[in-house]
């Protein structure tokens, strides 16, 4: 008996179920999608450093179910609220809460099991477009073909248990709770109004867009080396710079959501035309009242849209910067670095490279202690040096000038030239790069008893990560370099084909009978082979872990915030009929009140994207400069935040239909 009311009450209410629905099936199916990833042999065979997948996708899929069910929670609650006189009646006429609350139970897990299965057909659909990005990404060719795993399958419904067994524990507890009074009433509760004094409001409103753009304004020194040392000289830690930031971000949000309401209110009393111009001024009282009383949850809405909109663009950053990263580490296929003041000798390790390559280059060569910091301490002085290179050594890096030319005559790039009385850097970051253009030519430096002037500065992927400079290195005569002591000792390889991927743990295993030139075992140091099929193929696994861990949790975010927005509305649906039954009885039509139901949503909908889109414009700046500066990858993130963007448009513009369709049968039904 009471599965059938269950079934007939789940019919009536659709309308009701609508967002509730939505939100399962989209949130579901992201779940579905990523245990899918999870548990795919093809993907998890590209690489052996995507076994870590496993545990950072689960662990944010864990996370995600956690919001989930407090999402759905929050939706329930929506319901609950939408037909506490229904239950209120139920028990007037002798109904138990236990057997309401089993009704209840009955049927919200028929709504969400019937989401449950459209999420995970959607969740298939959506595996498949997941699957090809990462398999492009790692240039593999991709079929399209189902893929349903058992595993996947389990472990999404043992999620959708967990939430549905926390969600169905708070309901029950509710019905426990509460009296027939309060189901009765339950929909007619009025929201507290505070009200600000106009002048207060406007100041208030002045200093959180303050307060937002001293955030910006700090945390626009963090990618930026040469702003970093000559405003802040080094005394402030990035971290304590980047709380800073977002602290006073934080705020500034907080504050406009709250006081913009009352802001409008003000000028609303001056744009007497435009106010008292057809049904503008209901519309206005509607909007502003709305927001007024729900400033917090405006606030905090704006600021996951913020944060979902950089972490959608930063994903995407991440996927795209890889390549640029591999090229700065290791721009060539092979090579051979040994930490030690010795002449070290790597026959041992050649052999091994010749046995696995075709060698179509090398070159063997020493890098040199200069015997002086002067560099080092310019680029202390004038940039972030030290938070990019925390262990550099206490004296400049140099090698000589015809080594130079044989690692950019392997790499494609031309020779140079110096004369005997001048020095030339190459550096790879571009700040780092004009900072010294200003600086070196009215410099001189001294390397052993001679002094040197400056010629010029070259950036390009050269391996400065230590074995080639830590961040440059100083070119100089020759001449100048056979009474330095030794800093490292490094051999360089190009092959006609990438070298295969077991190659570095072939080489580390010679480490150990590795000798100098006079055949005696190495007294200190460490040896360091860096084989560039290796280093791309973990950086590939590494950022499109973190791009698609950003990305899932920023999807997540788009759920939030679209449900909370809608919820917000259709909650208050009973409150607005009678507002425009009063407008329908002095004349409005429906069509008109329809266009004024959509106007209202669309500004409800609208206000929220105020702050992230004025927001995200100078912090995708902030975090493209961060990119290139510290991975030396220049890229365009505008693009990205475009993507994110129209990404962000389509989820909410499902909700916002979604919310239209239930709000306008909430207002109109009677009325037909």
């Amino acid at each position: 008996m009471y599965v059938k009311l269950a079934l007939r009450n789940a019919k009536r209410s659709a309308r009701d179920y609508l967002i509730y629905f939505i939100t399962i099936a989209m949130t579901m199916s992201l779940i579905f999608a990523y245990n899918l990833m999870l548990y795919s042999d093809e993907i998890r065979g590209l690489s052996s450093s995507m076994d870590s997948m496993t545990q950072i996708i689960g662990m944010v899929t864990m996370m995600v179910a956690f919001i989930t069910g407090w999402l759905i929670h929050y939706t329930t609650r929506f319901i609950l609220q939408r037909r506490s006189r229904e239950f209120g009646t139920y028990l007037l006429l002798g109904m138990e809460k236990t057997t309401i609350s089993r009704m209840f139970l009955i049927e919200n897990l028929i709504i969400g099991l019937l989401a449950l299965l459209c999420g995970m057909a959607m969740g298939t659909l959506l595996y498949q477009v997941f699957a090809s990005i990462i398999m492009n990404v790692f240039g593999s060719p991709y079929r399209i073909s189902l893929f349903l795993s058992p595993e996947a399958v389990l472990l999404t419904l043992i999620y959708f248990l967990a939430i549905y067994l926390f969600v169905l524990w708070r309901s029950r507890r509710t019905f426990r709770k509460s009296r027939i009074y309060d189901f009765m009433v339950a929909d007619k509760q009025n929201q507290h109004l505070k009200r600000l004094h106009p002048v207060l409001s406007t100041l208030f409103l002045f200093l959180s867009v303050s307060s937002m753009a001293l955030g910006i304004w700090i945390l626009s020194f963090l990618p930026d080396p040469l702003q970093y040392s000559r405003y802040i000289l080094g005394i402030i830690s990035p971290l304590v710079l980047l709380s800073a930031g977002v602290i006073f971000l934080v705020i500034g949000i907080y504050g406009f959501s709250i006081t913009f309401s009352s802001f409008l209110l003000l000028l609303q009393r001056h744009w007497n035309g435009i106010r008292y111009k057809g049904l503008n001024l209901f519309l206005l009282r509607q909007t502003t009242s709305k927001v007024k009383t729900n400033g917090f949850i405006m606030g905090t809405i704006s600021l996951l849209l913020t944060v979902m909109l950089l972490s959608v663009c930063s994903g995407f950053l991440f996927n795209s910067t890889y390549e640029s990263t591999v090229q700065s580490e290791s721009p060539f296929d092979v090579l051979l670095y040994y930490d030690s003041q010795e002449d070290v000798d790597f026959s041992p390790a050649v052999d091994v490279v010749e046995q696995n390559t075709q060698v179509e280059a090398s070159s063997f060569y020493h890098v040199y202690q200069s015997g002086q910091s002067d560099v080092t301490d310019l680029l202390l002085n004038q940039t972030n040096y030290i938070q990019q290179f925390p262990y550099f050594p206490p004296y400049d890096l140099c090698m000589p000038v015809s080594t130079y030319n044989r690692l950019c005559s392997m790499l494609g790039y031309s020779s140079i030239r110096l004369k005997d009385n001048q020095y030339a850097v190459h550096i790879e970051t571009q700040p780092y790069e004009q900072v010294l253009e200003k600086a070196l030519p009215s410099n001189s430096i001294r390397i052993g008893d001679q002094d040197l002037t400056f010629s010029d500065v070259f950036c390009f992927p050269f391996a400065q990560w230590a074995p080639n400079g830590f961040g440059f290195v100083i070119i100089v005569p020759d001449h100048l370099c056979k009474n330095l002591d030794i800093a490292s000792s490094v051999m360089a390889f190009c092959t006609a084909e990438p070298a295969p991927l077991e190659l570095r743990n072939e080489l580390y295993d010679v480490s150990e009978v590795l000798t100098n030139q006079d055949g005696d075992p190495i007294r200190q140091g460490y040896f360091t082979p860096i084989v560039q099929s290796y280093s791309m193929d973990h950086n590939r696994s590494v950022y499109t872990i973190l791009s698609f861990a950003v990305f899932y949790l920023g999807i997540v975010l788009i759920f939030i915030c679209a449900t909370i927005l809608a919820i917000q509305q259709l909650s208050d649906a009973a409150k607005y009929r009678y507002r425009y039954d009063i407008l329908h009885k002095m004349g409005v039509g429906e069509k008109r009140i329809g266009h004024l139901i959509f106007q209202q949503l669309a500004i409800y909908f609208g206000i929220p994207l105020i702050l992230p889109v004025c927001l995200c414009i100078p912090l995708t700046g902030i975090i493209n400069e961060a990119f290139s500066t510290m991975l030396g990858a220049s890229q365009s993130a505008y693009w990205y935040l475009l993507a994110a963007f129209g990404l962000f448009l389509v989820i909410y513009l499902c909700y916002f239909v979604a919310t239209l369709v239930s709000f306008k049968r909430g207002i109109l039904s009677d009325k037909r």
